[in-house]
């Protein structure tokens, strides 16, 4: 965790030292508004190194609060840098290739500034509205491991991030999607939790009071290991998940499922598959819940299912960009063989609480059994 906090802190100083010369520069504002919002600035960036000491403090109200208006800035002034960039490279190019005689003359370092500040300001809005608003993705499946008439519905949420940020409300709303599912069996891949105190978190009950039929079941992402293993461990428990952790479980004589540590959690262990499918039956429907959207080639012929989140699609364009660059895997379904492997964008977020373009996901699967 610390080696991403020392390779963004200063991108992130960086962008905010950018947004005060680019908008002092267009504006040249009155000394004492320079001051002020520098100031605003440099609180901004120095905030998020309060929230979690407020956190583990006691003070859960303060912190979430301060959280919720940090992590909403962090998401505007990304969006403002690169709109910003964008716009100024726009007009310079439209200028560059212009006749003379349509130069505006009147065209001030202002106009791309505004243009981007109000671009900023309606992306932000709809991301905040989209972030909130969880949608439920299906999934069809079909498998001749599965005995016909069989029907499995399965849920799958990945990356919740529960802590500061994520709101009753809107945790309700992932809840009521699951309800009216109305699933077998639900999963989580990962970073459920970023909760760092021992406080009481209210919503772990209403977790606690969903049932499925074949049960609910989770892993160790990364997350889980920041905010500390057996905190994490802990509120998993409370929330009613049963955690796998190198393991494989027979649910009902027709599906196999098997979970895996994250590498932050096992110190880059290997073969943590094969470990955690050590006696399975090899021509049973196997699920296999890994994190990360990582394929050992060694299990095209040993798993039917592997479902992974981790990459949250990036988040907030153009961060969309990065997975794509660092996984082999897309967003929903990728096959290998005989095996699928389904990347979710995630149910939750993590620092801003946006999505730009995607909204967050609840995926239900639906598999039919055809052998």
């Amino acid at each position: 965790m610390r080696w991403i906090i020392r390779s963004i802190f200063p991108a992130y100083l960086g962008i905010h030292v950018y947004a005060y010369v680019q908008l002092t520069t267009a504006w040249e504002p009155s000394l004492e508004a320079q001051l002020l919002f520098g100031a605003w600035l440099i609180l901004m960036v120095l905030s998020l190194f309060f929230i979690r000491r407020l956190e583990v403090s006691g003070y859960r109200w303060l912190a979430a609060t301060i959280a919720w208006v940090s992590y909403t800035w962090m998401g505007f002034i990304f969006l403002f840098f690169f709109i910003s960039l964008g716009t100024q490279f726009f007009i310079s190019i439209t200028q560059v290739v212009a006749a003379p005689q349509d130069f505006d003359p009147r065209t001030t370092p202002m106009e791309p500034i505004r243009i981007a500040l109000g671009l900023s300001a309606g992306v932000l809005i709809y991301a905040l509205w989209r972030g909130a608003w969880p949608r439920l993705v299906r999934v069809s499946l079909h498998s001749p491991r599965l005995p016909p008439g069989t029907f499995l519905r399965l849920i799958q949420i990945s990356d919740l991030h529960l802590g500061l940020i994520p709101t009753p409300l809107r945790l309700k709303r992932i809840l009521r999607i699951i309800k009216v599912a109305s699933p077998d069996l639900v999963v989580s891949t990962g970073d459920f939790t970023d909760l760092r105190t021992d406080q009481p978190c209210p919503v772990l009950s209403d977790l606690a009071a969903l049932k499925a039929p074949l049960g609910k079941y989770a892993i160790i992402g990364n997350h889980e290991c920041y905010a500390g293993l057996p905190q994490s461990e802990q509120v998993l428990q409370q929330a009613g998940f049963t955690i796998l952790r190198q393991q494989w479980v027979d649910l009902g004589g027709v599906i196999q499922l098997a979970g895996v540590d994250d590498p932050v959690a096992v110190s880059g262990r290997p073969h943590l598959e094969e470990e955690a499918l050590q006696n399975a039956d090899p021509e049973k429907f196997t699920v296999l819940l890994k994190h990360r959207p990582e394929f050992e080639s060694s299990m095209v012929d040993r798993i039917d299912l592997q479902l992974s989140g981790h990459t949250h699609d990036g988040q907030i364009f153009p961060f969309t960009l990065l997975p794509r660059l660092l996984y082999q895997a897309r967003p929903g379904l990728t096959r290998f063989g005989r095996a699928a492997l389904y990347l979710s964008r995630g149910t939750g977020t993590w620092g801003p609480p946006m999505r730009f373009p995607f909204a967050p996901e609840v995926t239900l699967f639906e598999i039919k059994g055809t052998g």
